[in-house]
This record gives structure tokens, C-alpha cells and sequence, in this order.
């Protein structure tokens, strides 16, 4: 039997202050470091945490949650809403596109006939044909 063992996941706030961005893990508020830019927020917390508490770097998650004000924070979450769903609809799309183009191949369509139809470019045709996304 295979053992499963769970990551620990730390959630480190992150605050603008100035040029800098102050990070502290909600977890362990001793672990706390600070980074010019978000991107580097990752690595620099890692290496806190592993201070703070012996960690190796590469035996738990991170969660950076930017923290930006309430009002903010609520058009953020609906950003990444309509974001979710966008991306759902362009799945459903790609699906459909996979679809059509394949049918209107099997009526002896050419390829860039069927791009003038679904206003794509040639390549896109052959693209779906394949199976790409």
C-alpha cells in the first residue's frame, strides 16, 4: 500500500508598502521577508519559511494572496470569475470548432474554404483538423 502524504500549504499575505512588497506567512507570523515584485515573492518566502522552521524549501506549498483593500478585492474576484468562465467558453468553443471543421471535411470542404466559413485562418483549420487546440 502506498502511503499518501500531504503537503503543508502556507498562506503568506502580501502588502505593497512603497516599493516593496511585505510578505508574512498567516501560518508562522515570524516568517516574514519582503521583494520588489511579486514574482520573486515564492522563492524569498520559501526561504523564511525554511528559516523559521527547518523546513527543506521544496516540501510545501505557497499561497501568495496579494492583499489590495476590500473594494479592490471584490473586483478581483470578479475579474477571476468572468476569467473561469471565459476560459470555459473557450473550451466549449474549441470543442464545437473541432467538431464542425471535421464535418465539413467529411463534405469534401477544402481546408481553406472551411477557414472562409468559420472566419479562422487556414492554419486554424488545419490545426483542428488534428485534434490542437
Amino acid at each position: 500500500m502506498v502511503e499518501v502524504v500531504e503537503r503543508k500549504t502556507y498562506h503568506v499575505d502580501a502588502y505593497q508598502d512603497d516599493k516593496w512588497w511585505v510578505l508574512q506567512v498567516q501560518e508562522m507570523p515570524n516568517a516574514i521577508s519582503q521583494v520588489k515584485s511579486l514574482d520573486q515573492a515564492d522563492e524569498w518566502i520559501r526561504e523564511a519559511i525554511n528559516i523559521v522552521s527547518d523546513e527543506p524549501e521544496d516540501s510545501f506549498d505557497v499561497v501568495i494572496i496579494p492583499v489590495v483593500g476590500e473594494e479592490l478585492e471584490a473586483a478581483l474576484a470578479e475579474a477571476r470569475e468572468f476569467a473561469a468562465e471565459l476560459d470555459q467558453f473557450q473550451q466549449r468553443m474549441a470543442r464545437m470548432s473541432r467538431s464542425v471543421v471535421h464535418e465539413l471535411s467529411k463534405l469534401n470542404i477544402k481546408g481553406k474554404d472551411i477557414a472562409a466559413i468559420l472566419k479562422v485562418s487556414p492554419q486554424r483549420v488545419s490545426q483542428l483538423l488534428k485534434g490542437n487546440k
